[in-house]
């Protein structure tokens, strides 16, 4: 296999535009509130949920599959922002969920395990099976680790080493887990579209033929479609 490469390097991370403006979950940008309430009970919201992030592109690349998830099961969120680095919460992303008491939860790949054994009762992209179960949690922790080194420190090799194990996979098959996409495939989809528009598009295509087939696959899908709509504002780290 060839390897890609690509022009990565461990820079402090690049914030998203405040003029950006799109349709997402029925309201724009401008209309999104930018400061975190000093307390959750604070927040009035007529919204099933609120995740809250920041503007750079490593946090929001981190709740992408967040809003993915919760897209792809119908759910209604408020979407928040904080530019205070005196931040109410320790880490972000965090979703709350007002239908429950306001349960708060962090880490990325918690709030997706959360959400699809909640509120994916038929399995649109969860899986039921132990077998499938426990291969989606492989899935899940291999993308934790990546979270856990750091976006910007994550080495080279180390990047080229999970691509290699993402194409093998999908070589033989559509998704990462079982017939259909799951919240694995949500998982990863934006680390791989970062890297992606961070290089060469013709290069990664050449090198990783099955990942290209499987990003378009997951891109005709319109939950990654409207999230990616607000990521790619952020310029490239």
């Amino acid at each position: 296999m060839d390897i890609y490469e690509f022009p990565w390097t461990a820079t402090s991370p690049n914030h998203i535009p405040h003029t950006h403006t799109t349709d997402f979950s029925q309201r724009t940008y401008a209309d999104m509130a930018i400061a975190l309430p000093t307390s959750t009970t604070q927040t009035q919201s007529n919204k099933q949920f609120t995740v809250y992030s920041e503007r750079t592109s490593h946090c929001f690349m981190k709740t992408s599959p967040v809003l993915a998830t919760l897209e792809e099961l119908r759910l209604t969120y408020n979407l928040r922002f904080s530019d205070d680095t005196q931040q109410t919460f320790e880490q972000l992303p965090v979703l709350i969920d007002h239908s429950r008491n306001n349960h708060m939860l962090w880490e990325v790949n918690t709030i997706l395990l959360y959400l699809v054994e909640n509120y994916d009762t038929e399995r649109r992209i969860s899986v039921a099976d132990t077998t499938e179960k426990a291969t989606q949690m492989q899935w899940l922790m291999i993308q934790q680790s990546i979270w856990q080194s750091g976006y910007g420190s994550t080495s080279r090799s180390e990047v080229q080493r999970t691509l290699g194990i993402l194409e093998q996979r999908l070589s033989t098959r559509s998704w990462l887990v079982g017939e259909r996409c799951s919240i694995a495939d949500l998982a990863f989809i934006f680390w791989i579209h970062e890297i992606v528009r961070s290089g060469s598009e013709e290069d990664f295509r050449q090198a990783y033929p099955s990942l290209t087939t499987w990003e378009s696959r997951l891109y005709s899908r319109s939950s990654v479609r409207s999230v990616s709509h607000i990521f790619s504002a952020a310029p490239a780290s």
